[in-house]
């Protein structure tokens, strides 16, 4: 006999009639993705590699098994997810496989049964049907559903808000291979553009008749770039967009349907995966609004179609970036999110008279927003306590409602006329591992259902201290191998933290609780004890934080009115001194005292003389978002390289070649603090467990 039923995390695999089931609804698998599903559950620790899997499932055919497998993964994680499974259903290995994450038990025991043998691959195929008797699966049935129905509620968190609907139903708009974004609704309500991102290929843009799914999808992007972020003209007549090349460099695009003309408006565009970035007027075709860099920052620029004039329209300091902007229904108040730094995001209502109204402050991340001019509210996501919210906010009243606090949203767009939102939900997650360079495998990880962020490996204990939100803020946590321990004191919201050479301190940016100014503070923090001691930054805001390899000295970086740059803070006498003015980002020491640093906006890493303070370009293929993803050991220059084909960590030779230490499949490191030193010729990476988000739509009340 075999297995009647299965428990996978909080569903039931009911094998007789191959359907997993959740809360009375089901989802029928087909044949092959049912003995995949088998095959994980089988193995040792639930895992399964690609050769095993054609092996056994297709029979050794390589041509049609290596498809049939990413496709059947690619089919799992869709059922669960239909389910309403929320959490990663595989822990994508790199150079191994994929490791079922949920939890198995199995409901009724089975007779001994070994998958890999030819008789029970025929009997998966052909005698399923009559493997269970029907009696006994009714009384498993019924013990699970007396279970369900006994089983503890989970309690719900109070949340102050004057409605709370925590239970808005999204609906499937989208549901292809890989990462549906930008949804943008025609101001008809008819079409939907948005990027479509699979593995190993460029962004590109389609349109969906929203009226007719039967429709086939309408691709429309243009030349050779990856493109991103589309905005429909007031008359549906022009798409705008942003066109990537593999530099990364940046121009905004119109596509005009009528003549399928595509126009070049401007260079330098700032754009970030997933970032709004592009708007138009709101009562004619005649003007364009765009993020665009300026020096180390980003500002919102306006382009008008009648003369080709180019003007800037916001203006923030130091390193601010602005995005997301929309215009009020007169077209006089431009609303734009201004991020300050890595713990500081606000949504702002700018007037004519460049007046600004705060709507949202200091908060850790806001990601987009839309703006329903006619009713005058506000449909904004972003983090708090831990978790990422999707809210309406009156103008008028300024009454928040909770409209969902479920997935990873991103770009969300409202369709007027029938009151909804739509929004790509991101299924990624991120786990973290040191991975062996001669190997390639993965000898530790840190994973769990909360998002753990960019470790950091310590000398000596072997620790990993990382950051991550599995407290009600993002906050430092160490894991020795048996468990994990919050040492940042419930602070506040922590930023990328940095051990010192030996092992024995970190340094860390804190937005504290008890800071009256919103600002970072910056501390260090003793291993052995936990002490955690404020340092004085004499009014300066810090971030990026590295230590000297002699651990007598912090790199951060700071920004004033005046310039951007890296500075150095002396442990022992607190002294500050300023090394660089050119928005220098990020700085580790190299052997001979000179800084490898990172500039704000650009591609690549320098050479910089804290004496003469020039710089010297070493690597020009590090792109900008990932400016803290390189370090120095052992006398030579390691990097993050990233194309549409892989991700690969580069080490820069005594000789100035290059070699590939260890290559991942593309967008699975997480970008920013990526990538970290550890012992033993590894690495601690930040892996995505998948690349996968659909666009859905959810009714507003």
């Amino acid at each position: 006999m075999n297995i009647a039923q299965y428990q996978i995390g909080q569903c039931v695999l009911d094998c007789q009639t191959m359907c997993l089931v959740r809360n009375g609804n089901s989802c029928k698998l087909s044949a092959k993705v049912f003995e995949l599903l088998i095959l994980f559950l089988s193995n040792e620790q639930h895992i399964v590699s690609r050769q095993q899997a054609i092996e056994i499932i297709w029979l050794e055919n390589e041509g049609v098994g290596k498809r049939g497998f990413t496709n059947a993964i690619w089919s799992l994680r869709k059922s669960f997810k239909e389910l309403g499974v929320d959490e990663e259903i595989f822990l994508t290995l790199p150079k191994v496989g994929y490791e079922l994450s949920l939890t198995v038990s199995i409901i009724t025991q089975p007779q001994t049964n070994d998958i890999s043998q030819p008789a029970f691959k025929r009997a998966l195929k052909f005698k399923r049907l009559l493997a269970i008797a029907i009696v006994f699966a009714m009384l498993v049935i019924i013990v699970w559903l007396s279970y369900q129905a006994n089983a503890p509620k989970q309690e719900q968190p109070d949340i102050a808000l004057k409605t709370v609907f925590n239970n808005a139903a999204h609906t499937n708009i989208t549901n292809f291979e890989g990462i549906e974004e930008h949804p943008a609704i025609s101001h008809d309500g008819k079409r939907m553009a948005f990027q479509w991102l699979s593995e190993g290929k460029k962004g590109k843009l389609y349109i969906q008749d929203l009226e007719n799914n039967a429709n086939p999808l309408h691709y429309i992007s243009m030349g050779t770039g990856s493109d991103a972020a589309p905005a429909w003209s007031h008359s549906d007549e022009s798409l705008a967009y942003v066109q990537l090349d593999e530099n990364n460099n940046c121009q905004v695009r119109v596509f005009h349907f009528l003549t399928k003309n595509d126009v070049f408006i401007d260079n330098d565009c700032y754009y970030l995966p997933f970032m709004r970035v592009v708007t138009w007027s709101n009562n004619n075709d005649n003007s364009l609004v765009y993020a665009k860099k300026v020096n180390d920052g980003t500002a919102l620029f306006r382009y008008d179609f009648s003369n080709g004039d180019i003007t800037q329209i916001t203006f923030p300091t130091g390193n601010s970036v602005d995005f997301a902007p929309h215009w009020s229904k007169d077209n006089k108040t431009l609303a734009f999110i201004r991020t300050k730094n890595a713990l500081q995001a606000e949504l702002i209502l700018q007037t004519e008279d460049l007046t600004h109204q705060l709507i949202l402050k200091n908060k850790v991340s806001i990601l987009d927003f839309d703006w329903d001019i006619e009713e005058n509210n506000i449909y904004v996501n972003y983090a708090e306590n831990g978790k990422y919210l999707l809210k309406k906010i009156s103008l008028e009243t300024k009454d928040e409602v909770l409209i969902s606090d479920r997935g990873l949203p991103s770009i969300i767009t409202y369709k007027q006329n029938s009151k909804e939102l739509f929004l790509s939900s991101h299924l990624t997650k991120e786990y973290i591992a040191q991975i062996m360079f001669d190997s390639n495998k993965i000898v530790r990880k840190i994973s769990s259902s909360s998002r753990d962020l960019y470790g950091r490996y310590v000398t000596g204990s072997g620790d990993i201290i990382f950051l991550s939100n599995r407290s009600e803020n993002w906050s430092l946590w160490l894991n020795n191998k048996f468990r994990s321990v919050n040492i940042s004191k419930e602070l506040g919201n922590a930023t990328v933290p940095a051990v010192s050479p030996n092992g024995k301190y970190f340094a860390v940016n804190i937005n504290s609780h008890e800071q009256t100014d919103n600002q970072n503070a910056l501390y260090i923090g003793n291993m052995e004890n936990g002490h955690l001691e404020q340092i004085s930054t004499s009014g300066l805001t810090t971030d990026n934080v590295s230590w000297s390899n002699d651990g007598n000295v912090i790199f951060f970086y700071a920004s004033t009115e005046q310039n951007t740059g890296v500075y150095s803070l002396d442990v022992s006498s607190k002294l500050i001194k300023q090394l660089s003015t050119q928005g220098e980002h990020y700085a580790i020491e190299g052997d001979d005292g000179k800084l490898f640093v990172s500039i704000k906006n650009r591609n690549g890493i320098w050479l910089l003389d804290p004496k003469t303070q020039t710089t010297t370009l070493v690597i020009d293929d590090l792109a900008a978002y990932d400016y803290a993803a390189f370090y120095w050991q052992n006398g030579l220059l390691y990097y993050l390289h990233r194309d549409p084909q892989a991700d690969q960590v580069i080490r820069v030779n005594a000789d100035s070649s290059k070699s590939v230490m260890v290559s991942f499949p593309p967008n699975t490191i997480k970008k920013s603090f990526g990538i970290s030193p550890a012992a033993g010729n590894s690495i601690i990476a930040t892996l995505k467990l998948t690349n996968e988000a659909d666009i859905f739509s959810v009714q507003v009340p």
